[in-house]
């Protein structure tokens, strides 16, 4: 099996590893699954790790971890938030406001309960569809159990966002 290892073309730093292509703005390689296994089971941080010349996993330092894991936010239960994220028979995403401000594409990840390195899925669109209740549908069925999963805001661009079960 093949999975995709994005990094930031600049820096070389791991951004996300993912078994379907998702990312634009990214550069990937393909790696096996037994290149990624340890990233996979969660044993190790990706962000911890960045590509040599050769595209080599190797570790950098931890001044550049703390940096990159603020940058993962989880998404909490409430309903007063800039974007609200309803969880019901699929993922429904809006803006509590018309949003002219946030341009661009917002990027989550659903993941195992509490585990931002243990990847279901991502899920990404552009940012103008959640200024009316944007739906995505849940693409496997592990989604489907809000009591095991996590849903994290990568690089957000609002202020504040909350997950609402209903």
């Amino acid at each position: 099996m093949i999975f995709y290892v994005y990094f930031d073309n600049d820096t070389r730093e791991i951004v996300a590893i993912s078994n379907e292509k998702t990312q634009k703005e990214h550069s990937f390689v393909e790696k096996d699954k037994s290149e990624v296994e340890d990233f996979i089971k969660g044993k190790k941080n990706f962000i911890d790790y960045k590509f040599d010349e050769k595209f080599n996993f190797i570790i950098k330092n931890q001044q550049t971890k703390d940096v990159v894991s603020n940058s993962f936010v989880k998404i909490t239960e409430g309903t007063d938030a800039t974007l609200q994220i309803i969880h019901s028979k699929n993922w429904m995403f809006s803006f509590s406001k018309q949003n002219e401000n946030i341009n661009g594409t917002l990027l989550f990840a659903v993941t195992v309960k509490d585990n931002p390195n243990k990847l279901i899925r991502t899920i990404y669109f552009d940012s103008q569809l959640a200024n009316q209740e944007h739906t995505v549908d849940f693409k496997y069925a592990s989604e489907q159990d809000i009591e095991n999963i996590s849903v994290w805001a990568i690089n957000p661009p609002y202020e504040t966002a909350n997950l609402e079960i209903k």
